[in-house]
């Protein structure tokens, strides 16, 4: 079992490491309001924006349309890398629990305190 323990946790980081390009975050399509000379409303757009927390701050970028595919494609990377990263935390965590640690000896010893039985009378 412990073989194709290791055998799984090789092909997942061969996967992991066959992601080149991935982003984080959403994008978003946007819609702007105009008012012509006429008063009439239009509706101009979309415009897209690719947004995520980067170091605790938002960021917002405006992605051209002849990118957004690209985009998608990055954002649908990164959810990838993260499930390869879950399965991989898995795995690693599954042969760890294999390996037999130091400490996992059981205690022999007796316990220092005395029993109630063996206290002097007073």
């Amino acid at each position: 079992m412990r073989s194709g323990l290791i055998k799984t946790r090789r092909e997942i980081i061969r996967q992991i490491s066959q992601i080149t390009r991935l982003r984080r975050g959403q994008l978003s399509e946007q819609y702007y309001q105009k008012e012509n000379a006429q008063g009439q409303q239009s509706r101009q757009g979309p415009y897209f924006v690719w947004q995520a927390w980067v170091k605790g701050k938002k960021r917002s970028v405006r992605v051209k349309k002849d990118n957004v595919e690209q985009v998608r494609k990055d954002m649908e990377a990164y959810k990838q890398y993260r499930q390869l990263c879950e399965k991989l935390a898995d795995v690693t965590e599954q042969l760890a629990l294999q390996e037999p640690t130091p400490d996992s000896k059981k205690n022999s010893t007796k316990s220092a305190r005395p029993s109630a039985k063996n206290l002097p009378d007073s």
